[in-house]
C-alpha cells in the first residue's frame, strides 16, 4: 500500500512534469522543422526545379511589333535572345515597323520562323512611324538632309546618315577611293562592320549619278592583265619588249598587278606586289594564315597585326578566297578556348561565352544552338561555320 502511494504527485510536482513534456515538444517541433529544412535546401542544390519538374510552356503572347522589347520578342517561337537583339535594333535603325513585314527583313531570320511568328505579331496604327508613305518617298525632305551622290559626298556628308559615324564615314571614303568610285549604292553593303540594318535605314538616301560614276575597268580575266594596246602586237614584239606573251605567266610589278590571288594558295612573294602591302605585311598575311589554317574570307586581313583601313582598301581587288568546303573542320564540342579566340569575328570574350553555353547545354545538338549563344553576332556565327562542326 505504501508502495502505491509513492505513485501520487503534489500539485506542484504534477505542474512540473507538463511543463517538461512541454519543452519536450517544443525542442522536438524544433529539431525537426531544422531537418526539414535542411532536406529542402539539399534538394533545391542537386535537384533544380528545371530536372525535377516539367517546365511550364506559357502560352506566347501578341506583341506589338513597336512597342515590344527583346524579352517579349524572346518569348516568340524561334526567336531567342540573338534575334531578338537583332529585331530591336533593326527597328531602331528603321525609326519603327511601318509595316509586319519588314520583321522579314531582319538579317539571318529564316522564312520559316517569320511565318510561325505571324499570329503572335500585331502593328497598332498608333505606334506605326508617322508619315511613312511620305517618308518612303522623300525621305530626305522629311529629315531636311539632302540625299547624297555616294560618289562626290564627304565624309562629313556621310555622317549625316542615320548610324553612320566618323568611323563608317572615313572607311565608305576610303573603299571609294580603293575601287576608283562606287559603281551602285549596293556596294555600301561591303563597308566593314556595317550592320544590315543600318545599311535598309541609309540606301533611301543614297544615289548614284551617271555623270560622276567612275570610268570602266580594264578587262582582265582570271590570271592575266594586259594592257590593250600590248595585246595587240604580236607575240614576238611582246617578248622584244621584255614582257610574257598572253599564254605565259605575265610579270608580276606594283605598277601592273596582273593576277588575281589566292589568299590561300600565294607565298609571301606574291603578296608583297599587291598595292597596299610591303614585304612585312606579306610576311604577316602568311603568319596569319598558318595560325587560322586558312582564310575563310578576305575580311579577315582586317585582323592581320598593323593592317590600316586604307591599305586593306587598297588591296581587296586583288584577293580572293576560293572555296574552303574541302578544308577539314574541327568539333565544335571539343574546341577549347584558344582554338575559338584566334578567329577575328569571335575573340576570346564570344570565345568564353560559348564554352560556357556549352558547357549549360551539355553539347551543342545544331547551329541553332550555337546561335542563341549570348552576344553571339550573325558575322561570328558565319566564320564559326567556316572551321567548326557540330558534331
Amino acid at each position: 500500500m505504501a508502495f502505491f502511494k509513492s505513485w501520487f504527485f503534489t500539485h506542484s510536482q504534477k505542474l512540473g512534469i507538463v511543463g517538461l513534456f512541454a519543452l519536450i515538444l517544443v525542442v522536438s517541433g524544433v529539431f525537426a522543422g531544422l531537418n526539414l529544412h535542411r532536406r529542402s535546401t539539399f534538394r533545391a542544390a542537386a535537384f533544380p526545379d528545371s530536372l525535377v519538374s516539367v517546365r511550364q510552356v506559357t502560352e506566347p503572347q501578341i506583341i506589338d511589333i513597336n512597342l515590344a522589347d527583346s524579352a517579349q520578342w524572346g518569348s516568340l517561337p524561334g526567336i531567342g535572345p540573338a534575334f531578338a537583339r537583332r529585331i530591336v535594333k533593326y527597328r531602331k535603325a528603321l525609326g519603327g515597323f511601318s509595316d509586319i513585314g519588314q520583321i522579314a527583313d531582319v538579317y539571318g531570320l529564316p522564312p520559316e520562323t517569320f511565318e510561325a511568328l505571324l499570329p503572335w505579331l500585331k502593328l497598332d496604327p498608333a505606334t506605326a512611324p508617322k508619315e511613312t508613305e511620305h517618308q518612303t518617298r522623300a525621305p530626305r525632305e522629311s529629315r531636311e538632309i539632302p540625299r547624297l551622290d555616294i560618289n562626290t559626298a564627304s565624309a562629313t556628308d556621310f555622317e549625316q546618315l542615320p548610324g553612320i559615324g566618323p568611323t563608317f564615314s572615313k572607311r565608305m571614303i576610303a573603299y571609294r577611293e580603293a575601287m576608283g568610285g562606287y559603281r551602285e549604292v549596293a556596294q555600301i553593303r561591303k563597308i566593314y562592320g556595317l550592320p544590315p540594318e543600318t545599311f535598309a535605314a541609309i540606301e533611301p538616301y543614297l544615289y548614284t549619278d551617271p555623270a560622276t560614276l567612275p570610268a570602266p575597268k580594264k578587262s582582265f580575266d582570271n590570271q592575266t592583265f594586259a594592257d590593250k594596246n600590248i595585246a595587240l602586237e604580236s607575240q614576238e614584239n611582246m617578248r622584244t619588249r621584255g614582257l610574257a606573251p598572253a599564254d605565259e605567266a605575265p610579270a608580276f610589278t606594283k605598277k601592273n598587278p596582273v593576277a588575281v590571288l589566292d589568299l590561300n594558295q600565294a607565298d609571301s612573294a606574291q603578296f608583297a606586289q599587291i598595292p597596299g602591302i610591303g614585304e612585312k605585311t606579306a610576311s604577316r598575311i602568311v603568319k596569319f594564315r598558318t595560325i587560322l589554317g586558312y582564310y575563310a574570307s578576305v575580311e579577315q586581313l582586317r585582323a592581320v597585326y598593323g593592317m590600316s583601313e586604307e591599305n586593306f582598301q587598297r588591296m581587296v581587288p586583288w584577293l580572293r578566297v576560293s572555296d574552303v568546303s574541302g578544308y577539314p573542320r574541327k568539333d565544335l564540342n571539343t574546341a577549347a578556348l584558344r582554338q575559338l579566340s584566334i578567329l577575328p569575328r569571335v575573340g576570346k570574350p564570344l570565345a568564353e561565352a560559348l564554352l560556357q553555353w556549352r558547357k549549360e547545354l551539355g553539347r551543342f545538338e545544331n547551329w541553332k544552338e550555337v546561335g542563341e549563344t549570348p552576344g553571339i553576332t550573325a558575322e561570328a556565327l558565319q566564320e564559326l561555320k567556316a572551321y567548326f562542326e557540330v558534331k
